[in-house]
């Protein structure tokens, strides 16, 4: 009997980490496959925002990272290497990512692409700080100072975790949040604009290569 036991228990934790290195092996797959969208003459956006969205999903069911599953099956994706922000702001991406639900990877992405972490950055249509949060977005979402590092990060996770649930794709919530949610709501899909498209493009590779390196 005891034997029996044991040989059930055994194929249990067998199937069970069978079942884990297949779900890890489809995630890796979903990410080689947005990467190769991105890296596509006319990168692919909605493609790749949805190989990334299921791998997302998958791994977050597992309990795992991204960068755990491709370890795990030994995937190796080949991503430009991103810059580390200024230690001092780690802990403010890691409190905006914890209060706002939104990945700690994507707020960096995020920034990168907007101000490449510079927290005194400003654009032409008047968007002020890390996230370049418009004046009217900030006040709305109680940031008083957007030169201020931390409410700036705070005002912008937060209006991008709106949008996002707003929106559900991650290309659709990025682009809501970029353009204004009206830009999508328009063309109830990605609007064919070469800013937003470039914009997209850069947010959604840098995330890979901060979630995977």
């Amino acid at each position: 009997m005891r034997k029996i036991l044991v040989t059930l228990v055994l194929c249990s934790f067998m199937a069970r980490l069978l079942l884990v290195w297949n779900s890890c092996w489809a995630v890796s797959q979903d990410l080689v496959a947005a990467r190769a969208c991105l890296g596509a003459p006319r990168p692919e956006l909605r493609e790749a925002s949805r190989h990334i969205d299921r791998a997302r999903s998958t791994a977050r069911t597992l309990g795992l990272s991204l960068r755990s599953c491709l370890n795990l099956t030994g995937t190796r994706i080949d991503l430009p290497t991103e810059p580390t922000p200024p230690k001092v702001l780690l802990p403010l991406f890691d409190e905006a990512a914890r209060t706002s639900g939104v990945e700690r990877e994507l707020l960096l992405a995020i920034v990168r692409t907007e101000s490449d972490f510079h927290p005194d950055a400003q654009s032409f249509c008047g968007a002020q700080g890390l996230m370049l949060l418009m004046p009217e977005v900030a006040k709305e979402f109680g940031c008083r100072d957007p030169y201020d590092p931390r409410e700036n990060l705070l005002a912008g996770s937060a209006y991008q975790a709106r949008m996002a649930r707003r929106f559900g794709d991650l290309s659709l919530g990025l682009t809501a949040a970029f353009a204004g949610p009206g830009c999508v709501e328009k063309y109830q899909d990605l609007p064919p604009y070469g800013e937003v498209e470039e914009y997209l493009s850069k947010v959604m590779l840098s995330y890979l290569s901060y979630s995977l390196s």
